[in-house]
């Protein structure tokens, strides 16, 4: 939503009483915030929480800059980042303690589990050196290469650095040898080639993160709620696969 108003601005200019502008439950990208506030001197602020602690972080700044940063841990909140295996060197899952953490999970039947240590997210991150939280992606999101982990954030966030490319999206496919491979959907400009986004990745991951399958579309599927289509990227993947292996076969 801030991306298209950035895009196409209101014919009368953004409403003067719209002043505190609040981006919560999806990834903000730091150019997004940067766009909005060249266009009209708004900031846009990031919001972080779960329905298990309320909320766990926010950008009270109006500073502008190129981190990627969902901003300080709210009063009363205290934030670990606790290392598990296949993490990152130099990041840790989020694990948030605050009076505001739910005690206890009640599922169906009345089965109650308490939860352990304060409440560990899903997500893992870093903390920056003035205290802000930078998350750097899903813990249940990694992809299993023949053994090696890999974080899809950090290839969406080397093919959102190539010219031309507008967005990407990396996803797991099932491979017979390695477990697993990894597949990226790429909405940019009519005259990328795959030959030209390895080439690119080439020289800035190492050779297991480099994108086996890439589908090049105009722009990426949403969901109503404005969130990548994970159903209709898989849908993309496959139907490539699909094709390479008929050509295979002619």
């Amino acid at each position: 939503m801030f991306q298209n108003f950035a895009a196409h601005p209101p014919a009368g200019g953004w409403p003067p009483l719209l002043t505190w502008l609040i981006s919560a439950g999806a990834r903000l990208a730091p150019e997004v915030v940067r766009e909005f506030w060249e266009q009209f001197r708004v900031k846009i602020h990031s919001f972080y929480g779960t329905s298990e602690s309320g909320g766990i972080a926010f950008d009270h700044s109006d500073a502008i800059d190129d981190k990627p940063t969902v901003g300080w841990p709210m009063p009363g909140v205290a934030i670990e980042l606790r290392h598990e295996d296949g993490i990152p060197e130099g990041d840790g899952r989020v694990l948030v303690r605050s009076d505001a953490v739910a005690p206890y999970y009640v599922g169906p039947g009345g089965d109650i589990g308490q939860l352990p240590d304060g409440f560990a997210t899903g997500d893992y991150g870093r903390l920056l050196p003035d205290g802000r939280l930078v998350l750097a992606g899903r813990v249940s999101t990694f992809i299993n290469v023949a053994g090696r982990k890999v974080q899809p954030a950090e290839v969406e966030q080397q093919l959102r650095a190539m010219p031309g490319v507008v967005d990407a999206q990396v996803l797991a496919v099932a491979d017979p040898v390695r477990g697993e491979q990894i597949a990226a959907v790429v909405a940019g400009d009519a005259h990328l080639s795959r030959a030209d986004i390895r080439q690119f990745c080439a020289g800035r991951l190492p050779p297991h993160k480099i994108p086996r399958v890439i589908v090049l579309v105009p722009e990426l599927p949403l969901t109503a709620r404005g969130k990548p289509d994970m159903r209709a990227l898989l849908a993309l993947v496959d139907e490539s696969i699909a094709q390479a292996q008929r050509g295979n076969m002619l």
